[in-house]
């Protein structure tokens, strides 16, 4: 079954494209080190965050588009005044 994925990479996809697709998606450690077959099956040099990971997902969810991950939206204090703001980043990743 892992064949078809690394052929892909190989022949179809090449694997400087998987890394910049990866690297559209969120995924900050790939680097040229990653530019090999086992890349296709997760076999990435630096690994990768569960949280680089889920925003990488969520694009699919999102009809395409990639949205930074944050742990929080807003900070307000005890008066509902806002203390500090996420202000969202996001970019159409896929089509």
């Amino acid at each position: 079954m892992n064949i078809v994925a690394v052929r892909c990479m190989m022949e179809t996809v090449s694997p400087q494209f998987g890394v910049w697709y990866g690297k559209n998606l969120g995924i900050t450690t790939l680097s040229e080190k990653d530019y090999n077959p086992s890349t296709a099956l997760g076999g990435i040099t630096e690994g990768v965050s569960n949280l680089e990971l889920t925003a990488a997902f969520g694009v699919i969810g999102a009809g395409g588009v990639y949205t930074k991950p944050s742990f929080f939206t807003k900070v307000l204090d005890h008066d509902g005044n806002v203390v500090l703001e996420h202000e969202r980043l996001s970019h159409q990743a896929l089509k």
